[in-house]
């Protein structure tokens, strides 16, 4: 179920608001991924890695690049430690090396409703 609220929160914040009369979402798929290959090279060392990537985004100038998007139950003074040692470090790694500027974090509370957003930049 939680999987499922992590789905609905990306289709919610990459739906375009103005399709069909913003009747809201129509349909969620589980099924769709989006990967891009990137290349770097560390010394003398070629790397290549695939990444899962949730959306773009773009610059003024017309510029695009990757956001990631995240949802997490929403902190308190208990969970925010935690949290921040041990789901947002895995992200803000696996999002600076693929050269993601920013986190979108969906918080939820215990039903699954969106209560907060925020943009973490990596």
């Amino acid at each position: 179920r939680r999987c499922y609220w992590g789905y609905c929160f990306g289709t919610l914040t990459t739906e375009d608001p103005r399709r069909d009369g913003g009747e809201g979402i129509q349909h969620i798929d589980t099924h769709v991924e989006h990967c891009s290959v990137i290349k770097t090279n560390s010394g003398a060392h070629r790397l290549l890695r695939g990444v899962e990537r949730d959306c773009c985004d773009s610059t003024n100038d017309g510029r695009r690049f990757y956001v990631e998007l995240k949802t997490s139950l929403k902190l308190d003074y208990h969970t925010e430690g935690r949290y921040e040692r041990e789901k947002l470090l895995k992200c803000w790694i696996q999002s600076f090396l693929a050269g993601v500027p920013y986190i979108v974090v969906g918080f939820r509370d215990d039903s699954g409703q969106l209560v907060q957003t925020e943009r973490m930049w990596t």
